[in-house]
């Protein structure tokens, strides 16, 4: 698998990764670049229920589409494995929120360190994703639509 996210926040994401292995952790990248003819299917797939609060519409294109946007966890630096966070990737519920805190201390620090590294290096947190990162300059990108098949 990989990854795809636009240059300068691609050297920022290795300084977010130098940051956190400081503290022992690595970074997991669950989803980077999408193209946007996914957004679509996504959008059209979606159920109506909280649909504009969970997928990205269309009609503007998603941060995604601009390679500037990765959702991500925290492993194990030594070992690749994967740490306790809040939630699962892409769950629905108030454990997603980065503000939840009936959680464990130890996995609302991971989560705080998390966020401190994104923030610290030029990154925005998402209001409802606690694993969800904009690069800062995002809107100077243009929503893309290249296949993964036709990425190097």
């Amino acid at each position: 698998p990989q990854a795809y996210i636009e240059y300068e926040a691609c050297l920022a994401l290795i300084k977010v990764q130098e940051h956190l292995s400081r503290s022992g952790y690595g970074l997991i990248i669950w989803d980077a670049y999408r193209p946007f003819s996914v957004t679509k299917i996504l959008w059209d797939l979606a159920p109506e229920a909280n649909k504009e609060l969970t997928y990205a519409n269309p009609k503007m294109g998603s941060i995604h589409n601009r390679g500037c946007a990765v959702d991500v966890t925290l492993c194990d630096i030594n070992n690749g494995s994967e740490l306790d966070m809040p939630s699962d990737f892409d769950d629905n519920t108030d454990k997603a929120r980065p503000e939840y805190n009936q959680l464990t201390e130890e996995i609302i620090s991971r989560r705080e360190v998390l966020r401190d590294a994104f923030e610290s290096n030029g990154f925005i947190r998402d209001e409802y994703e606690w694993w969800h990162f904009n690069w800062k300059n995002w809107k100077k990108f243009e929503v893309l639509d290249i296949p993964f098949t036709d990425l190097p």
